[in-house]
């Protein structure tokens, strides 16, 4: 059997602050559209999602309906599990969220806890965000058996310094029993392989910032028969072509200004303090040289932590 294997997708209306695309949603569809016409080329029965399928349990209707009618046009069924940024308020319940109108339409099938696809010898496990990594059961000893998984799964080196909440590949693959493993979360691309198991990481499709300019989204057909796994590049235009410089400019600008002032943090006796521990950084804001700029960068900073709780890090459940 034949699948594609794919990353997180992200699909969302408003268009990333640094890309200059001047329509984000028609740049999101031709890749989609890419993507079902090489399952069809190559075959494949399934594509499999790792999730984070939505960048929002909030994505706009329009945003869904596009990706229905691409769909019904290729009739090649999606497997996916729910990533954070799928799920609302981290709750496991998906009648409630885009996934789960997806799932309604037939085209899709959401993985979660105990479920799986069973088809042809082969059997599809998954583990979504902060779900512990099932066994195989004894129905499947004999079947080839793949696992989708949305967690925190690096190679070697972290993604940065300070990262302490993940688990490497070769652990993944050494502790499981599974044939094959697609994961999502980790938005950089890899691929690892133990014995006759293979992980694959594609990473994430679409490209949001500058730290991605090198980035070259891709995705895998994988074959259960002999086990191969061949690469192919998402078309992309350049990083110049679709990243606003000057942006660029300024967002390094603003983000060399909180990480200098953020190290001044280190230095200062925050754990004294009886007060919140907001209103504390504010008040040290207004001891600092340039506070009406810093306090700008803590308005926007405080704004998205709050907005978006949604931070892989606090995925607790790595198998």
């Amino acid at each position: 059997m034949k699948l594609l294997c794919t990353g997180d997708w992200h699909l969302r209306f408003q268009r990333p602050k640094l890309r200059k695309d001047f329509n984000y949603l028609s740049t999101q569809e031709k890749k989609i559209e890419w993507i079902f016409a090489l399952a069809v080329e190559e075959g494949c029965e399934f594509i499999l999602q790792p999730g984070d399928f939505f960048d929002s349990d909030t994505t706009p209707y329009l945003v869904i309906r596009k990706f229905l009618f691409l769909a019904r046009k290729y009739g090649i069924q999606i497997i996916t599990t729910p990533g954070q940024h799928d799920l609302r308020y981290h709750s496991m319940r998906v009648d409630n969220i885009p996934l789960g109108i997806l799932e309604t339409s037939g085209l899709v099938t959401c993985l979660q806890r105990n479920h799986k696809v069973r088809k042809d010898g082969v059997t599809i496990y998954s583990a979504g965000w902060g779900e512990d990594i099932p066994e195989i059961s004894a129905k499947d000893e004999d079947n080839f058996n793949i696992l989708i998984t949305h967690r925190m799964i690096i190679k070697r080196e972290k993604l940065w310094n300070k990262q302490d909440s993940f688990v490497r590949s070769n652990s993944v693959l050494k502790n499981n029993n599974f044939g094959l493993v697609v994961s999502g979360d980790n938005h950089k691309h890899f691929i690892d392989t133990f014995e006759d198991k293979t992980l694959i990481n594609c990473g994430s499709l679409l490209r949001t910032n500058i730290s991605q300019d090198k980035h070259k989204p891709c995705v895998y057909v994988f074959d259960t028969e002999d086990r191969s796994a061949e690469k192919y590049f998402v078309p992309v235009a350049d990083a110049k072509e679709i990243f606003n410089a000057i942006k660029q400019k300024e967002e390094k600008l603003r983000t060399d200004k909180l990480d200098a002032f953020i190290e001044g943090l280190n230095n200062t006796e925050v754990q004294t303090m009886d007060c919140d521990y907001v209103d504390s950084i504010y008040d040290l804001i207004a001891q600092q040289e340039e506070s009406d700029d810093l306090k700008i960068l803590a308005d926007e900073v405080f704004a998205l932590y709050y907005a978006d709780n949604s931070n892989s890090r606090n995925n607790s459940s790595l198998g």
